[in-house]
């Protein structure tokens, strides 16, 4: 998911200001259908139409308020997000290795420190690798 510009809007009723947060991209991976029309989407996080002031408790409809303004999101320095690129695309290639019964290439890639959002996938893949199980396993992470 990738984050769009937060949007400034203006209460109907008390006149303050209202943030509506956006989204650039995200994918529908993992969805969950019910039959009453409801879906879960892990990926993309709901945006309610129909919201409640956090100021004066008002229920307005957020299409409808005054846009007054925009904030784009802080993307970062460059350094740090192709350090951050390059990090998920190792674990990817090990992960792939691992997938081919390349085992020792997998655990070279796996070797160096990797970025501080990573460790418990890089963990649970290195563990993979190191019962020589190939196959394609899904990931729990803890909180």
């Amino acid at each position: 998911m990738i984050l769009g510009p937060t949007i400034i809007r203006k209460c109907l009723e008390c006149f303050d200001l209202i943030e509506e947060f956006t989204i650039l991209s995200g994918n529908t991976f993992g969805t969950i259908f019910w039959t009453d029309g409801k879906t879960q989407v892990p990926m993309l996080p709901d945006q309610p139409r129909f919201v409640k002031c956090p100021h004066c408790q008002a229920l307005v409809w957020i299409d409808e308020l005054e846009e007054v303004g925009k904030v784009e999101p802080i993307l970062g320095n460059e350094i740090y997000k192709n350090a951050k690129s390059y990090d998920n695309n190792r674990v990817m290639m090990a992960e792939i290795k691992r997938e081919l019964g390349q085992f020792e290439e997998a655990e070279i890639l796996l070797r160096k420190p990797f970025a501080s959002e990573l460790p418990q996938a890089v963990s649970i893949i290195r563990e993979l690798v190191q019962s020589r199980e190939s196959f394609v396993a899904e990931m729990e992470f803890k909180d």
